[in-house]
């Protein structure tokens, strides 16, 4: 099954600060690439959940490249889901704290 080959490149995964709110929103973006062929995956959803595990209401999707990014993300901790045709297929958590990005590969 093709959406159990998938993962979330974290290497490629750049989480960028946008400072233009006092709050330290930002945005975290990425690519999501197959495993095994390392082909780039359209139409990949990505959902954040908080650290209680409860969904944000922030998403995006992938383009035909594979790229992504989810827009005005506050500081704190999160999971990325990434679901391809309603399977989940991949999760990283990782946060944004007062501009500095963390990351930690699942």
């Amino acid at each position: 099954m093709r959406a159990s080959r998938l993962c979330l490149a974290t290497a490629l995964v750049a989480i960028l600060i946008a400072a233009a709110a006092p709050s330290l929103a930002g945005s975290v973006c990425g690519t999501v690439r197959d495993a095994l062929t390392n082909q780039p995956v359209p139409q990949a959803a990505i959902f954040l959940f908080d650290n209680a595990n409860q969904y944000t209401g922030l998403y995006a999707g992938t383009d035909v490249n594979g790229h992504y990014c989810v827009n005005n993300v506050p500081d704190g901790t999160y999971t990325l889901q990434v679901r391809v045709n309603d399977y989940l297929v991949a999760t990283v958590s990782g946060g944004l704290s007062g501009g500095t990005p963390r990351i930690t590969r699942i």
